[in-house]
């Protein structure tokens, strides 16, 4: 199994004050803010649905920031009496459950995604957190 861990990644806001709307080619606005650093529950106030539904539509961001090709195979996907957040596959095709915790990690959620990993045949876990408990802040590759 290869156990991945994806921690620190801190989530940027557009702060308020002045912004600058640039067009870009084809009559495409964009606007322009300064970006602060903002715990994840300001943007995504219900982990189910907000972050997990941000998260699937953007794994290729994630994909980049570790190195792994993702493709979105289901959310909310049946493992059991649980559901995992994503299930995704890499380049290869190798299954991945991705396991989303917007708090503090805790076993609770460790035994989830062992859960998940087992019932759906997954070769893959990636749990995300902005802060992990420091006996689970240890990646290992085996």
């Amino acid at each position: 199994m290869l156990w991945m861990s994806h921690f620190r990644r801190r989530s940027l806001l557009t702060s308020p004050g002045p912004r600058m709307i640039v067009e870009k080619k084809e009559g495409i606005l964009m606007t322009i803010g300064r970006l602060e650093e903002a715990p994840p529950r300001d943007l995504w106030p219900n982990e189910a649905y907000d972050f997990t539904t941000w998260l699937s539509e953007n794994l290729e961001q994630l994909g980049e920031s570790i190195g792994i090709e993702l493709t979105l195979v289901e959310t909310e996907a049946s493992a059991g009496a649980f559901s995992a957040d994503i299930f995704a596959e890499d380049g290869s095709g190798n299954t991945i459950v991705i396991e989303n915790q917007l708090e503090r990690t805790d076993h609770d959620h460790l035994g989830k995604l062992i859960t998940y990993l087992s019932n759906l045949g997954a070769k893959v876990a990636i749990w995300i957190t902005p802060d992990p408990e420091s006996s689970m802040n240890k990646p290992s590759i085996g």
